[in-house]
């Protein structure tokens, strides 16, 4: 076990013997979590590679990359567990949680958006229009913790101004729902399209894949059956889309025969409006990379 491995193991040893004498109450874990990442933790990248690959690590939360650009899961317990996450390229979204913890910054610089959304209108199951609100913005340096409360109480984004950053997160496994995702105005629940909505859109991205002619009279026969439920399907699968299905002039123009079904008043104007707000998100994205990597910021 080498040093980093050792401090992390000592803060795990730490949570666990808090928590444990507070009978594993909930509400007291992200305080428990936050005071043991007081304890110190040199970042040591040869360390991470060290450990990471030779000790037995347990289970991991995201075997497929599915969160951080390079995931580690270190110490898992049946009630909670602790991760590292490398973000070398990509920002995360403006997200809640569905868990309890806390994190640290171990290495690189970052800045920390807060908001809060109001919600207005319910459009479909676990779907919203409202409004976002930013309310502050803190930077976080190596050695900078944050407490991570639930759903609403803890909505954030965080935009990562050093490759990597690196960050040590302890946290429960889940209190039974996705994490939801924010841009301006809507408000959704973080999920992989549904199986049963799957060979739907498959038909959709066979149309823009292959480049057929009438592209948008195609797309309105496939979606005039779905219901509100249904164009929520549509709008993720649509957000979530593999690049390497369908390219991006064909994506575009997919987008552009959303927004003209929407103007002619067969999709609702809430799909277009927000669809919009994606593509403005992706793009704000795009350039502040480039910027990034031009050095400017």
């Amino acid at each position: 076990m080498n040093n980093l491995h050792r401090q992390i193991n000592s803060i795990y040893q730490q949570v666990l013997t808090q928590w444990e004498k507070v009978e594993f109450a909930e509400e007291k874990f992200p305080v428990i979590c936050y005071e043991a990442l007081a304890l110190p933790t040199d970042y040591n990248v040869e360390e991470i590679l060290e450990f990471t690959n030779l000790a037995e690590l347990p289970v991991q939360s995201y075997p497929l990359d599915e969160f951080g650009e390079i995931p580690f899961t270190i110490f898992r317990h049946e009630r909670f567990f602790i991760d590292i996450y490398m973000w070398n390229v990509h920002n995360t979204s403006i997200h809640d949680h569905n868990f309890l913890g806390a994190f640290k910054l171990l290495h690189g610089h970052s800045k920390k958006m807060n908001y809060d959304f109001v919600v207005e209108q319910k459009l479909a199951e676990n779907f919203f229009k409202g409004e976002l609100k930013a309310y502050g913005i803190q930077d976080l340096n190596p050695g900078d913790r944050e407490m991570i409360l639930p759903f609403e109480k803890y909505i954030h984004k965080i935009t990562h101004l050093h490759n990597p950053t690196v960050t040590l997160l302890i946290r429960t496994n889940g209190l039974g729902r996705n994490l939801n995702l924010y841009n301006k105005k809507f408000v959704f629940q973080y999920r992989r399209t549904q199986p049963e909505f799957v060979p739907k859109f498959n038909c959709i991205k066979m149309i823009y894949a292959y480049e057929q002619d009438h592209t948008k009279d195609k797309l309105k026969q496939l979606i005039q059956q779905l219901d509100h439920n249904g164009l929520f399907q549509l709008l993720l699968a649509y957000i979530n889309i593999n690049p390497s299905q369908v390219s991006g002039d064909n994506i575009a123009r997919m987008y552009m025969d959303f927004k003209l079904l929407a103007d002619e008043g067969s999709l609702p104007a809430w799909f277009a409006e927000f669809l919009a707000l994606e593509v403005q998100a992706r793009e704000k994205e795009i350039r502040f990379q480039k910027m990034k990597l031009l050095g400017i910021l």
